[in-house]
């Protein structure tokens, strides 16, 4: 699972995090001063590593992971199924084991919530915490043939955010927060040697290091900028400074690295009519605002082969 992330386990999110799911799960209290909740509320940037090491947490500890975006929330009678169907779900091994399954629920990007999304999610919280509270024992008699009744398991949920907004003051009542921090250069410098590595990327690491001041604190920025100095470096075969300082300085003003990254995997993955359906739903106001900048870049991509190879 490590060669799937870069995770540096000495960094003090990836600690907090850690302490939290030990909370939910075995109900272990690391900080005695911390004040401890069943909900987790993360705040931070748009592309500093929130998403991959609350991930990567919850599978270490062996947690089915229900996730949620904005889209989702669209619908009320929708999201509401969806809710319903967790509540409710079993594994098919615990059928035979009676293991109990640790599930955990992720909303993202709450801060881009509308009036109407942020009371659809308001009344899925309030079914969650209905359903995850047992009925009042009622008062009856003692009786040994009684079996006991089971209490169920609290379901927990995370939510992400880019900013903080005000409205998330009703959420701290039943939430611990933490806000993810910028990563720092050894972060970066760690990060950047890894990208490299893993994409076979053709720089030298002390020509690495010569941009690496550069890069900007963002991991999803710093991946755009080696994938596009990658073909850079095919196109011109020698590194050269100033062309791909002016890539870095040109790749720091994009509207949303979210964004990009969409524009990014439906102009050069091959993807399935669902999942490119999902993103152009998702970012269909801003993609159109930057497919002149790659479309011609990445076009023989998705133009080869039949018909249905096409996006």
């Amino acid at each position: 699972m490590e060669n799937d992330y870069h995770i540096n386990t000495n960094n003090q999110s990836y600690k907090y995090i850690e302490q939290w799911i030990q909370f939910i799960t075995y109900n272990k209290k690391k900080n005695k001063n911390e004040t401890y909740k069943k909900n987790l509320l993360i705040t931070g940037p748009c592309g500093i590593g929130k998403t991959i090491y609350m991930h990567y947490l919850l599978k270490k500890y062996d947690y089915k992971i229900f996730e949620f975006n904005l889209i989702d929330f669209k619908q009320s009678d929708y999201i509401k199924g969806q809710i319903k169907n967790i509540l409710e779900y079993r594994d098919i091994s615990s059928l035979f084991t009676n293991k109990k399954i640790n599930k955990i629920i992720i909303i993202n990007k709450i801060d881009q919530f509308n009036t109407t999304e942020k009371k659809i999610l308001q009344n899925v919280i309030n079914y969650i915490t209905k359903n995850n509270i047992s009925d009042k024992k009622k008062k009856r008699k003692k009786n040994k043939k009684d079996k006991p009744t089971q209490k169920k398991h609290i379901i927990p949920i995370v939510f992400m955010s880019n900013t903080y907004k005000t409205f998330f003051k009703s959420f701290l009542k039943y939430s611990m927060r933490h806000i993810f921090p910028l990563p720092s250069e050894y972060d970066i410098s760690l990060f950047s040697k890894y990208y490299i590595k893993k994409k076979k990327i053709d720089i030298t690491e002390i020509n690495l290091i010569r941009i690496q001041n550069n890069f900007p604190r963002n991991y999803k920025s710093i991946a755009n900028v080696l994938d596009l100095i990658q073909v850079y470096m095919r196109v011109h075969k020698k590194f050269n400074l100033i062309p791909i300082q002016q890539i870095i300085l040109n790749n720091k003003s994009d509207l949303d690295i979210d964004i990009y990254q969409s524009s990014y995997r439906l102009l050069s993955e091959p993807l399935t009519y669902k999942k490119a359906g999902y993103i152009m739903s998702k970012d269909t106001k801003y993609i159109s605002l930057l497919l002149h900048k790659n479309f011609i870049f990445f076009l023989q991509h998705n133009t080869n082969g039949t018909f249905d190879d096409k996006l």
